[in-house]
């Protein structure tokens, strides 16, 4: 990966996280009454949320370019050294795809869920989601042991352990944090994807086979 190339994975990865935090803070303030505590951070996309069409432009915005950042890595798959670690770059962008496509076509109907037909595509998106997340995220910490990488290791632990006490917390803490307990996950997904897309922009050496600065790979 040149080092234009690797600014250019780097600079589509920040806008993506820009825009999805844009998405959410111009979403809740447009959303008069949206109680972050308790609301999913669907309902400032759902059909009748007042500031659906800035709150989908942003989220649009921020599934194009985390896409197009980890396509520009995945496109040398053969490239990379370990095979956990391509899989697994290849599950997470599999996550994404899915992610961008289903909710900006099945946004919920209304805040909260009605349980129409769109809805349930919804949270059929969203089991996707959640599936590829966890397979890959196991991959991802598969890789990080095997090559010692201490500080990758314990924020994956830390994302797993997330990941998977989330729904638990769902049930048993009170429905007036179920907000709160969901940004948890989604933050969580959106940082590690940074961080993943850091530690291979600045890992070439390690990452790839071949790493020619001036060539590519």
């Amino acid at each position: 990966m040149t080092d234009k190339r690797k600014n250019t994975v780097l600079i589509y990865a920040t806008l993506a996280v820009l825009s999805y935090a844009l998405h959410v803070m111009i979403g809740s303030l447009l959303y008069e009454g949206y109680n972050p505590l308790a609301q999913a951070v669907s309902d400032l996309t759902a059909d009748d949320a007042p500031g659906r069409v800035v709150a989908r432009l942003f989220s649009g915005v921020y599934g194009f370019f985390s896409v197009l950042a980890l396509v520009l890595i995945v496109r040398q798959y053969r490239l990379i050294k370990d095979k956990n670690l391509a899989l697994a770059l290849i599950l997470l962008l599999c996550m994404l795809m899915i992610s961008a496509i289903g909710y900006a076509l099945f946004p919920l109907s209304t805040t909260g869920y009605a349980g129409s037909v769109q809805d349930v595509m919804h949270m059929v998106t969203t089991g996707f989601v959640v599936v590829l997340t966890l397979v890959s995220v196991l991959l991802f910490l598969r890789y990080f042991y095997k090559i010692n990488e201490t500080f990758y290791v314990v924020a994956t632990v830390v994302l797993l352990f997330i990941l998977m006490l989330s729904p638990l917390m769902m049930v048993i803490i009170d429905q007036a944090y179920f907000g709160l307990i969901e940004r948890f996950s989604v933050y969580g997904v959106v940082a590690y994807f940074f961080m993943v897309v850091w530690y291979v922009c600045y890992h070439r050496d390690v990452v790839f086979n071949r790493y020619n600065n001036a060539e590519g790979f």
